[in-house]
């Protein structure tokens, strides 16, 4: 394989990190645009020119769909296009559907935002423990409290050291005094611990166990997530076929009955719950194989933008880690952004992924955007910004602010600027970056009258020059030539940390201009901005 010229395009620190010892796991940390994911991506290069490891065996993770087009788009051009990039939530899912076949095809497409925040929180991995230990106790008293059993029920307890269901194996294969009825009442038991499904339901309808979640996570899960929790899955518990007759029928634009009520979370799954089913059967059978299959292990794993994996996820690519491989870790926790999701800090992301000895390097310069915008966004940020300003290679234009009466009046503004914009520079990329999907689509129908004006959903970025129209939670890792930011408001962006990444991270998606537009009441994040050296237009 032809290693690729990088010397170029790297400087001396990450030129440092793309070569350090091949065994080692590496952390990068940086603000937007300091050339994290070039890192990264570059750094499988040099595992692969060195034969250390096949592309095959390589697996790129990030949040979003349209850094994974980005990333593929990027090993193209490095010759490494075998390299498999996804999200993390794709990658989970995918394995859980491929290993338990048994489990529902539906997804909870609503999920309430406690349950989400309870499902990933690092506590959930004490209760997954506890809730094993529930079961074990439950198998000693349902199958070994007769005097019958009573020679079995210690043969089990000595098997303590094998997770729970080789523990039953074992004894049916091994134990000899066990006769034909004790054999069929112990495969029958392993098939009932085999229902993952179940399990989940079952431990999500556990009060005793999901109130301790309070004490455990300081606080942060409360009684009314558990309490939604509760409800949730036992609407999920319910049986599709059991509901009434009606629910059918189908609407005109083709949708049941049902749709949009409670009665459609019957026999579903969320989102969060095949990172859990993967745990489960780990903690159970020692491994994430099952009978369908055998988990799929890499020998290198890059994490980018590690700061939005739950401790749930860290514990899913841990074990999907060959012994010998090693991470790639890289982020920024002023753009963690996943309201969900609590961030401890790097200490505990190496922590969970077990990982003791990695080289760590901060990177310093921002490459990306010009310093102008890298001090708005810094200034953004406010109490949680970095105590150090990063140091930007190019000082850069004004930002451009315009305040609008409404949103109507921003698209008459933005129609012939980006006409005149799109006539200037016609191979220009521009991304008009709102907080709200309903935000972007309204701002679409009214500007789709300019060539090349694209709406972005579920990340479909072409990478091509134009005009695309997207939300925040989708531009992750991505840059564009100008950037547009028309709803910088009270509501969309109030006085709070979430607000301040999220503001942060649409600013620094700029390489050249970054113009903000305000309408109604203006946000109190710009008054923590120094105003006198914006552009007003």
């Amino acid at each position: 394989m032809h290693q690729p010229d990088v010397i170029a395009l790297l400087d001396k620190d990450q030129y440092k990190l793309i070569n350090t010892n091949d065994k080692r796991s590496i952390l990068v940390t940086g603000g937007a645009g300091s050339g994290k994911t070039t890192v990264a991506l570059h750094r499988i290069g040099s595992l692969c020119y060195k034969h250390k490891y096949a592309p095959s065996l390589i697996l790129v993770v990030v949040p979003e769909r349209g850094l994974v087009r980005l990333s593929r788009k990027l090993l193209k051009n490095l010759g490494l296009s075998s390299v498999k990039v996804t999200t993390n939530s794709d990658w989970i899912k995918k394995e859980a559907k491929r290993l338990f076949k048994n489990i529902p095809k539906k997804e909870s497409m609503n999920t309430p935002t406690g349950v989400s925040i309870l499902k990933k929180h690092k506590s959930l991995l004490t209760i997954l423990d506890r809730f094993i230990k529930k079961k074990q106790d439950e198998v000693v008293y349902k199958l070994f409290s007769s005097k019958k059993m009573k020679d079995l029920k210690l043969a089990f307890l000595n098997l303590d050291t094998l997770p729970l269901i080789p523990r039953l194996q074992n004894l049916k294969q091994n134990y000899k005094k066990i006769g034909p009825s004790e054999k069929i009442i112990l495969d029958a038991e392993i098939e009932n611990q085999k229902n993952l499904y179940q399990d989940c339901l079952e431990l999500f309808t556990s009060k005793e166990l999901l109130q301790e979640l309070i004490v455990l996570s300081g606080g942060v899960i409360t009684q009314r997530m558990i309490d939604e929790t509760l409800a949730h899955t036992i609407y999920q518990m319910k049986d599709p076929m059991e509901l009434e007759d009606d629910y059918t029928d189908r609407t005109i634009d083709g949708q049941t009955l049902a749709f949009n009520t409670k009665d459609e979370l019957a026999a579903t799954l969320d989102n969060e719950d095949y990172a859990i089913l993967m745990m489960l059967n780990k903690l159970k059978t020692g491994q994430f194989s099952t009978d369908d299959g055998n988990i799929k292990k890499f020998s290198h794993i890059v994490l980018d933008e590690a700061q939005e994996l739950s401790p749930v996820d860290l514990e899913f690519f841990k074990n999907i880690l060959h012994v010998d491989g090693n991470f790639t870790i890289s982020g920024d926790s002023a753009q963690q952004i996943d309201e969900t999701i609590s961030f401890y800090g790097w200490p505990m992301v190496l922590e969970s992924l077990s990982i003791d000895d990695a080289d760590t390097k901060e990177l310093e310069v921002a490459y990306r955007c010009p310093q102008s915008i890298i001090t708005f966004a810094h200034q953004v940020l406010g109490p949680i910004a970095p105590p150090v300003m990063p140091k930007a290679q190019k000082s850069g234009q004004a930002i451009m602010y315009t305040t609008a009466l409404h949103r109507a009046h921003a698209s008459m503004i933005l129609n012939k600027e980006l006409l005149d914009l799109m006539i200037r520079e016609p191979s220009a990329s521009v991304a008009l970056i709102c907080n709200k999907l309903e935000t972007a689509v309204n701002f679409y129908y009214e500007l789709k009258n300019i060539p090349q004006v694209r709406l972005v959903e579920d990340g479909e970025f072409s990478f091509k020059a134009g005009i695309d129209i997207s939300t925040v939670d989708q531009i992750k890792g991505l840059e564009f030539d100008y950037v547009i930011i028309p709803d910088v408001d009270a509501i969309n962006y109030p006085l709070v940390d979430r607000a301040r990444k999220r503001l942060h991270i649409s600013a620094t998606r700029a390489i050249f201009q970054l113009w903000i537009i305000s309408s109604s009441e203006n946000s109190k994040l710009l008054e923590q901005v120094d105003m006198e050296t914006m552009a007003y237009a």
